[in-house]
């Protein structure tokens, strides 16, 4: 017989089922997926990485820690950095989220707690198919985030986007994508991003044929407020002082202190 509540919980038993083969087909996958990605291995290889199943509804891909080799602040010994994570987990009502955590160390931390969004009652071969999507945002993720790896103007773009389109917490508050504000917040971060990312390539052979390429579409003017920016924007874009990196984590059973992460 239906009941006033029966139909939701069906509903929910029948996404922990999906969710269940969701977490079947990532820990299966995750590996040879990353392997694919340009530059996973290196930080693999710095930080250890691991796909693992926590609990029976949510799902850890992430990077270990690694060792700074530098002493904390207040000396009381080496300081280590959590490597960034990328988050699968089942919501109480069916609803799946995934959320993205920055890396966290003795010495500093994101400017952000985690950037997170809810996908919804997606099926798994969906999610399954955008699998190396969310595995080149956690490698982005990583780079920008950690005290000592170098991004590329490419991961600062793309960190850049899943901050405009994107929710984010920061310290304990949620804020909402800036592009659901209105396109000028979001349209200023990518232009910001781009920035920095602008000011990191005109050293290189390829930023002179991107310079003349912006030069024939912008115009010298744009061009010219572009350069002048990037110094500004690459300091607001750096680290923020440490704080507590239990402090607001949307999905709690992922915050652990360094140095609890275990094997796959």
């Amino acid at each position: 017989m239906t009941t006033l509540f029966s139909k939701s919980w069906e509903r929910y038993r029948r996404r922990q089922i999906e969710f269940q083969y969701l977490s079947e087909l990532i820990k299966r996958d995750g590996i040879a997926e990353a392997d694919r990605i340009p530059g996973f291995t290196e930080l693999g290889d710095n930080f250890s990485f691991y796909v693992r199943r926590v609990g029976t509804n949510q799902v850890r891909v992430h990077f270990g820690n690694r060792p700074l080799r530098r002493h904390k602040i207040d000396g009381s010994g080496w300081a280590i950095e959590q490597g960034a994570a990328l988050v699968y987990s089942l919501g109480p009502t069916g609803g799946l989220m995934v959320g993205l955590f920055p890396c966290k160390s003795d010495l500093a931390s994101w400017k952000e707690d985690a950037i997170v969004w809810v996908q919804g009652s997606f099926s798994a071969l969906r999610m399954r198919a955008r699998l190396s999507k969310d595995f080149r945002d956690l490698a982005s993720y990583c780079r920008v985030t950690s005290l000592d790896a170098e991004a590329t103007w490419m991961d600062r773009i793309r960190v850049a986007y899943l901050g405009a389109t994107r929710s984010r917490e920061v310290g304990g508050n949620y804020t909402r994508a800036s592009m659901l504000k209105g396109t000028g917040g979001a349209v200023s971060g990518l232009v910001d991003a781009f920035r920095v990312a602008l000011l990191e390539v005109v050293l290189k052979p390829l930023g002179v044929l991107i310079l003349a390429a912006i030069f024939a579409v912008l115009g010298n003017k744009e061009l010219l407020k572009l350069v002048h920016g990037a110094s500004e924007v690459a300091e607001k874009l750096e680290l923020e002082t440490p704080r507590n990196p239990l402090a607001g984590c949307p999905i709690r059973s992922h915050c652990a202190q360094p140095g609890s992460v275990q094997s796959r």
